[in-house]
């Protein structure tokens, strides 16, 4: 399967800032954007905490030993990065909100506490606000961040996995296949969960690369499988000349596959089909492959391209640095318009000593 993140693919003809992110956690700031706010009442206290150089699992731990409650009973919307200053909301059962206001420990910082009536599930999120500072190799120069900030504002950002998805050692995907071949099967189902879904997030990233290697990347073809970006619905491409303004206006985006059992199929003999068979053949996978695990991955459609809110790219008075900021909507990788806005190869995006981004977090919510 191959490696998506040495190639620039919306802003390739562009040139890119260069450049890597900072090596302090506060040169990486992100903010999230929850989908509700608590309500006041009930049996889950709601905590919206500050963490700097940890990661939210080892934060969830943390508070759950603060509360005196299990850390499986410790609910959050989705994974922030460890190398990073971040806030996010997260819920601990049958806890007291004023037993938690300004808890602090060093590392995590509780900043607000409200009683809610149900635990905070994985996705319960709008997105995500990130301000992130780059160190800059080459002068500033204005024209070029506009013409980038001016292609993905206009094209959207290419929704790639980020690097994140697939382990340490970049191997999950890997591990993934021997579950589906039945060559391996971890006993704990979350396990077995995160390396299917690392295969299918390989196989998504696989299919996008091709299909931005074909001519007219924006134009849809007949048969090929089109989202709605305000409601999420689904609906094959009749019409190329009349579909292709509405992606470039970003009402529809064209969409690739999280392969599965029960994943909306391009229409038989279609252009798309060819090139998803192509990927899983590549992988030495076919479609009934997936039928074994039709629980764990039934299967879903997932936009190329997405819309980006508020880029900017602002250069700041130290000599050689900028500062990015941009709200990125729920499992979006900040890492991966980063490489579009520099060139700059995603495993070397992190200044030496940092974490590396694919040390930074678990598997977020994704494909299922």
């Amino acid at each position: 399967m191959t490696s998506a993140w040495n190639r620039t693919i919306g802003t390739a003809d562009l040139e890119g800032l260069a450049g890597h992110i900072g090596p302090a956690p506060e040169d990486f700031q992100v903010t999230e954007i929850p989908a509700y706010l608590p309500s006041g009442q009930g049996d889950h206290c709601f905590v919206r905490i500050r963490k700097r150089g940890v990661g939210s699992p080892e934060a969830a731990a943390r508070l759950a030993r603060a509360a005196r409650v299990p850390v499986s009973g410790v609910g959050m919307a989705g994974m922030k990065d460890r190398w990073a200053v971040a806030e996010q909301w997260m819920s601990l059962p049958d806890t007291q909100p004023e037993s938690m206001i300004g808890w602090m420990d060093g590392e995590v910082e509780v900043l607000e506490a409200m009683a809610h009536p149900h635990k905070l599930r994985t996705g319960h999120l709008r997105g995500n606000r990130f301000s992130i500072r780059l160190v800059e190799s080459r002068p500033w120069d204005a024209v070029r961040a506009g013409a980038l900030e001016e292609r993905i504002a206009s094209m959207g950002l290419v929704n790639l996995f980020g690097p994140q998805r697939f382990g340490r050692d970049s191997d999950n995907a890997a591990h993934g296949i021997d579950v589906l071949l039945g060559r391996r099967a971890p006993r704990d189902r979350r396990q077995r969960r995160l390396l299917v879904s690392a295969l299918q997030s390989a196989l998504f990233n696989d299919y996008l690369l091709e299909r931005f290697a074909w001519d007219q990347p924006l134009r849809p073809r007949r048969g090929e499988i089109l989202e709605r970006l305000s409601s999420g619905g689904l609906f094959p491409c009749g019409s190329p000349e009349e579909d292709e303004p509405r992606i470039r206006q970003g009402e529809v985006s064209l969409t690739g596959p999280i392969f599965g059992a029960r994943m909306r199929r391009p229409a038989p003999g279609s252009e798309a089909e060819a090139l998803e068979n192509a990927v899983l053949q590549g992988a030495g996978l076919g479609r009934e492959a997936f039928d074994s695990q039709r629980k764990l991955a039934p299967g879903s459609r997932r936009p190329l391209l997405v819309r980006v809110e508020g880029l900017t790219i602002t250069p700041l008075a130290e000599e050689g640095t900028l500062r990015v900021d941009v709200t990125l909507p729920p499992g979006v990788y900040a890492t991966v318009l980063l490489h579009e806005l520099t060139h700059t190869p995603v495993k070397e995006l992190r200044s030496p000593g940092a974490v590396h981004p694919e040390e930074e977090i678990g598997l977020p919510p994704g494909p299922s």
